[in-house]
């Protein structure tokens, strides 16, 4: 079977989880297309991202059984699709007992702490648009980022590979998450 698989993205998060897919077999180059909104949403109020135009665009997509949304903030919005975000609830369930701390946007904050911040365990810290914004323009580069207080460090975007992290807790890419569960569904 070589069906194509779509990747959702408003950013450059999408090319991330491509990166780790190819990483691991490198038949994930041609069968992957990569569909931008034309806008980062990750800070936009979730209202004006519906009265948009992402409806349509994901419902036409969304249509292909082999699409996933690499958008967490977008995830967060379509749940009962493929994505980063149910990628990162489930990571999340799975480890319980360990102390996390997610980076992650306004609206990825909104969802986890609505629905989940009473049964798992997390703490989060939000980056605005604008920061978001020169991380896939390549201008910010390196963070530091270390605390005695937790056990992990979360990317809860997935444009957050992009980031050269220095840190003393363990990193989890949800891009690499999201890529994970692509190659547990897909056969090449």
């Amino acid at each position: 079977m070589n069906e194509k698989i779509n990747l959702i993205d408003s950013g450059a998060g999408a090319y991330n989880v491509l990166s780790y897919l190819v990483e691991s077999d490198k038949r994930f180059k041609n069968r992957c297309n990569i569909n931008l909104l034309p806008y980062q949403i990750g800070n936009k109020p979730i209202n004006e991202i519906k009265k948009m135009y992402i409806d349509k665009v994901i419902n036409e997509s969304l249509n292909e059984s082999n699409t996933f949304i690499c958008c967490n903030t977008l995830n967060s919005l379509y749940p009962t699709y493929n994505g980063a975000f149910n990628e990162l609830l489930i990571y999340l369930k799975n480890n319980r007992s360990d102390k996390n701390l997610i980076i992650c946007t306004k609206n990825t904050q909104t969802q986890l702490d609505k629905y989940y911040k009473k049964n798992l365990n997390f703490e989060t810290i939000t980056i605005n648009q604008n920061i978001i914004e020169k991380i896939d323009k390549g201008i910010i580069s390196d963070v530091e980022l270390n605390s005695n207080l937790y056990d992990k460090l979360i990317l809860g975007c997935t444009h957050f590979d992009l980031l050269n992290i220095n840190t003393n807790m363990e990193v989890i890419s949800t891009s690499m998450l999201c890529s994970n569960r692509i190659k547990s569904k897909i056969d090449l």
